[in-house]
């Protein structure tokens, strides 16, 4: 994928893009590395609001919060090839719980989008008109432990991890929590939506799927879940609402002093 650059506030900003024209039915999935350069970093930041500034600032650590801004600015100029508007300019809105949407005029798509990032990865997902969730994960085997499964994955998910071998477990927890987590993203509910009332599964095509949900008897219909290969360190999947065929598309974003 190639970069461009054009001018915003005054400086030279480069582009994730151009993005390719979205269709309905299609799903993107953006990839991007959270260690540019510190001139990048400090260009990203000035494309955030205010209140993105403000929460930058209250991270402890320099690392969190050089993350947080590469993570939002990176989100901003992906959003920006799809809004055909300066990343500046775009202004995100809350749910209740806490996940980020747009306010789309009647000339604009409407962009449903959902961001993510551990360590040093971020990963982004949009699509047309249908809600989205999306999560990646660091594969810590101090964390997948059954002990935690127990705490938080449903009884079917908890049967199916503990009947494989222990160097398997690790793999599996994590694509059962980004999977589980992607969905209550997908919905717009964070974890008091119940992480133990529904269930999903990777069926024998190797196909993630969501098994069971306490919140909807069509529910298993409705959503669809993709897992994205984010490179062997990290798991991370993507659950896009509403029936019917989905093709999902997959780039990773592109800044200076990184590779194509």
């Amino acid at each position: 994928m190639h970069r461009e650059s054009h001018q915003t506030a005054g400086i030279e900003m480069w582009r994730v893009g151009p993005a390719p024209e979205m269709k309905a039915g299609e799903v993107h999935a953006w990839l991007a590395d959270l260690n540019p350069s510190a001139a990048f970093v400090q260009q990203l930041a000035m494309t955030l609001s205010d209140d993105e500034q403000h929460r930058a600032s209250r991270f402890h650590f320099e690392r969190d919060r050089r993350r947080f801004v590469v993570a939002r600015g990176t989100l901003r100029l992906v959003l920006a090839e799809y809004l055909k508007r300066p990343p500046e300019e775009i202004q995100f809105f809350y749910e209740p719980a806490g996940k980020p949407y747009l306010r789309c005029s009647g000339s604009e798509p409407k962009v449903q989008f959902n961001v993510s990032h551990s360590q040093d990865t971020a990963l982004i997902g949009i699509c047309l008109e249908h809600r989205i969730g999306i999560d990646i994960e660091f594969k810590d085997p101090d964390r997948a432990t059954l002990e935690v499964a127990r705490l938080f994955f449903a009884p079917e998910e908890i049967a199916a991890l503990a009947d494989l071998p222990a160097k398997a477990q690790c793999d599996t927890f994590f694509a059962i929590w980004a999977m589980k987590e992607a969905y209550i993203k997908g919905r717009g509910e964070g974890v008091s939506l119940g992480l133990d009332t529904f269930a999903v599964t990777v069926d024998r095509n190797g196909r993630p799927t969501l098994l069971r949900s306490s919140h909807g008897k069509d529910e298993t219909k409705r959503w669809r879940f993709w897992t994205i290969d984010a490179g062997s360190a990290y798991a991370a999947a993507l659950a896009v609402e509403g029936a019917g065929d989905r093709r999902l598309s997959f780039w990773r974003a592109a800044f200076p002093g990184q590779g194509n």
